[in-house]
């Protein structure tokens, strides 16, 4: 049951933001009593922070699948803008607005995966990269893997400073072109046009 009611949270919260949604509704929507929801969660902030807790779960192991199944680096990068990326674009600018305003505590095991979990899973792909060819084996990892960092930060969380512009997650795969193409090695983008003339005849089939 508890699982059932994160899962129905998730979706509302995803669509219409935190704070618009109450446990009235929540219970309401399971057609349960308020009493029955309380009883699997003492308070509001318990149950998104259980969300936050299965989403960053999940976000961890769709990354490790990518790291798993990808052929070389350029295609984990793909593989990462499909999937975990994906799901972290599932709730909608609102969710992450309500979330760092309302719910610190959530949001803040939020801005600790970005730094330390996804930060690392970056500068491991940059790693790989170099060490198959695929990427310039002058590249500063640290610098770059923070360039990348902020590239996919900006384009899902709040931007902090309101002078900066709001990316959105449809650009992604755009900055992800950029990105590539700015690190990689003759034999790496060699292999990246290869790999783009591919899919815009997949898509071409497609469509």
């Amino acid at each position: 049951m508890e699982d059932k009611l994160i899962q129905l949270s998730r979706s509302m919260f995803s669509k219409y933001g935190i704070k618009s949604i109450s446990m009235d509704e929540i219970s309401r929507e399971a057609g349960i009593s308020k009493k029955t929801l309380y009883h699997h969660f003492v308070s509001k902030e318990e149950l998104i922070d259980k969300l936050i807790t299965q989403v960053i779960s999940e976000h961890l192991s769709l990354l490790e699948e990518c790291n798993n199944s990808s052929e070389n680096a350029i295609d984990m990068i793909w593989k990462r803008v499909k999937g975990p990326f994906q799901l972290l674009t599932e709730f909608s600018p609102t969710f992450y607005y309500d979330l760092r305003k309302y719910f610190p505590q959530s949001w803040k095991k939020v801005t600790n995966h970005f730094t330390q979990d996804i930060q690392r899973a970056i500068k491991l792909n940059l790693i790989r990269g170099v060490e198959e060819g695929l990427y310039r084996n002058d590249l500063d990892i640290d610098f770059t893997a923070h360039l990348r960092f902020h590239q996919l930060s900006f384009s899902i969380l709040p931007v902090e400073v309101s002078e900066l512009p709001q990316l959105k997650p449809e650009n992604i795969e755009e900055l992800t072109l950029h990105f590539l193409y700015s690190i990689t090695s003759l034999k790496g983008r060699e292999l990246l046009d290869n790999s783009i003339s591919q899919e815009e005849y997949k898509e071409q089939i497609l469509f």
